[in-house]
């Protein structure tokens, strides 16, 4: 006879398990036996004689007579129903997460302080022109691209002093090499001591029409995609057009 000590429950038998639970355990225990093991461990459920349905560990040590035939079992049960419940959880919430991560339209992604890509979701990769992770990852972050509005260096000093950065504009290398334009907003994730792990933060693609703006001044030294703009705006032909503008919404003399 196998030694209970779980009040409610008996362990696994054909009143106490399902169909399926206790035909996986009968032949367990006859695999295990077979073997001339001296202890085991199975995890199932049952239905303890409260009705209600319990996850349990069950711990056997079988017990062999001098001729090596099987006198007894002794066991435990242990009641694991809320450990099994939290990884239920947890399984459902990275499910949701990873649903959320591939079907997001914003790129999503961490990265490590040197530049190292960890995770990147399908709309980043498509930004990036990347048919898949394994190809990106052979890559890092931008440094100090000509291109760049921001170098990479901007974006550690300031994420690293403030924890977050919000609204950062920067140019990524796409993997034609051609830029990127994109607006991210990242925070630090840090260890206990305070150590930076990795960066973790969403990406879009700054609107063409400013793309367009900010590629024709591209590596002129310019502070920001505003600096772009007001490069832009004092262009000749376009300096001259807005003059001519507002010259014609200037009161006439002859009123």
């Amino acid at each position: 006879m196998r030694r209970k000590s779980f009040s409610t429950a008996q362990s696994c038998s054909p009143q106490s398990c399902t169909p399926k639970t206790w035909t996986r355990v009968a032949h367990e225990v006859r695999d295990y036996t077979a073997q001339g093991v001296d202890h085991f461990q199975q995890e199932y459920r049952i239905v303890a004689k409260d009705g209600k349905v319990h996850w349990v560990d069950d711990r056997t040590v079988v017990e062999w007579d001098s001729q090596g035939r099987i006198t007894h079992f002794q066991g435990i049960l242990i009641d694991i129903t809320e450990r099994r419940q939290a990884e239920q959880a947890l399984r459902e919430s990275e499910e949701s997460f990873r649903s959320l991560f591939e079907n997001a339209v914003m790129g999503l992604y961490r990265t490590t302080p040197d530049g190292r890509w960890i995770m990147a979701n399908p709309a980043l990769l498509r930004m990036l022109g990347y048919s898949s992770f394994e190809e990106l990852a052979r890559h890092r972050v931008v440094s100090e691209a000509p291109a760049s509005i921001y170098p990479r260096s901007a974006f550690i000093e300031r994420i690293e002093r403030e924890g977050q950065v919000v609204g950062f504009e920067a140019t990524w290398p796409k993997a034609d090499g051609s830029p990127l334009f994109i607006r991210e907003n990242a925070r630090a994730i840090r260890d206990q001591a305070g150590n930076t792990l990795y960066y973790e933060g969403t990406v879009e693609e700054v609107a063409p029409h400013l793309t367009v703006v900010m590629s024709t001044t591209a590596g002129q030294g310019l502070e920001s995609p505003w600096s772009a703009c007001r490069a832009f705006l004092a262009e000749p032909n376009v300096a001259m057009a807005l003059g001519m503008r507002a010259s014609l919404r200037q009161p006439s003399d002859d009123r």
